[in-house]
């Protein structure tokens, strides 16, 4: 099922039920309070399901007495997340001028943006999401579309330094909206398996590409690991990654590489236990590869845009602190816009914390002998 295209036409359907129904029947004292609180509610409600699947979206490569339970509550949300933004925002386009009862409300169109790039945890539910990009790409022009038509329509409503603080959290709203696009294409079935014969080199991540050159073919493992300099106690990590890229065909419905010398996977010293632990990892790999950002925020690109759309929403929360005072904005918008601001940056950094602290982001941080981990 298309959950991209879905989400747009229930939330148009349902819109377009409650405006022909739903209001009618309310009283003119009820339907002042849902007109008010309608939006309020939405945003709020985005921003809570965002942190549900910020700290729960990874759960499903977990098993435990609660697997079941924590995986329905990841599916729900997960179809949640986007329905509730792209409703909000549609509910947007459809107010007039005269409705919006605060400037305020127009400041949170690109955080509605925001969230439909979705948590880092969790890109794809299943692998039929990942098949389902090029419909997740025309969905952002669209997404983007809707919300820059939004704020354009109402820019007049009250021209303040307001309306440009905004402009930094549509740049990091569509920054994210195209992480998660991108993630979805790399994690495509087409794209992975030409991944797996690349035709030129790697990000700094991948430790195979030298061990796998001409010149250090006959090069065992354990002395490459030692001739890159890393750590006894991080080397079960660059071994099971090493696996992961031999034995990632295999995931692709692929035949395996051909190596010159292959049989020291199986000859290696090591407890059962540690077997298990490595296909453990392995699987971890995998998981983050199909189902998450990290592989695209763990690169060179990744990082710098990370920092600077941290940067844009740190900048905009301590302008917004400073103007606030000069402008008679209802303390409930207020206390939304601080809650979606500061939501925006605890996201951001219990991202970066998550990522940093995982098998994944130690591989790399050991690979690139980053200068953050030593301290």
């Amino acid at each position: 099922m298309d959950i991209c295209s879905s989400t747009v036409a229930t939330a148009l359907l349902f819109i377009e039920i409650k405006d022909a129904t739903f209001l009618k029947a309310l009283s003119n004292a009820m339907l002042s309070l849902w007109v008010r609180w309608e939006l309020r509610a939405m945003v709020v409600l985005s921003l809570t399901i965002q942190l549900i699947l910020i700290n729960y979206g990874n759960r499903q490569k977990f098993s435990g007495k609660f697997s079941k339970i924590k995986s329905s509550l990841v599916w729900v949300m997960y179809l949640f997340a986007d329905w509730f933004a792209t409703v909000a925002l549609s509910t947007l386009l459809r107010t007039r001028k005269e409705q919006i009862t605060s400037p305020l409300v127009i400041f949170w169109t690109p955080f509605l943006l925001l969230h439909l790039g979705g948590p880092d945890t969790i890109t794809a539910y299943s692998l039929s999401d990942n098949e389902l990009w090029p419909r997740h790409f025309f969905g952002l022009f669209f997404q983007i579309g809707v919300a820059l038509y939004v704020y354009v329509t109402f820019w007049t409503l009250t021209i303040t330094t307001l309306n440009f603080l905004a402009i930094p959290i549509f740049i990091f709203g569509i920054t994210k909206y195209a992480e998660r696009v991108w993630a979805l294409f790399k994690a495509s079935s087409t794209r992975l398996r030409k991944s797996m014969f690349p035709v030129t080199k790697c990000f700094q991540l991948d430790p195979i590409q030298p061990f796998l050159s001409p010149s250090h073919r006959t090069e065992k493992l354990e002395e490459y690991l030692n001739r890159i300099g890393i750590e006894e106690k991080y080397k079960y990590l660059h071994r099971a990654f090493h696996f992961f890229q031999v034995f990632k065909p295999l995931f692709s419905d692929l035949k395996l590489r051909i190596y010159k010398e292959l049989s020291y996977v199986f000859e290696m010293e090591s407890k059962a236990e540690d077997a298990f632990t490595m296909v453990e990892i392995e699987l971890g790999f995998l998981y983050n590869q199909l189902y998450t950002k990290i592989p695209i925020v763990l690169s060179q690109t990744g990082v710098i845009l990370r920092c600077i759309c941290l940067s844009f929403t740190v900048s905009t929360l301590i302008a917004f602190l400073i103007i606030n005072g000069k402008h008679c904005y209802s303390k409930v918008d207020i206390g939304i816009s601080y809650l979606l601001m500061v939501g925006a940056v605890f996201l951001e950094i219990y991202s970066d914390i998550l990522h940093l602290s995982s098998e994944y982001g130690i591989l790399w941080l050991t690979s690139q002998n980053n200068w953050f981990f030593k301290v």
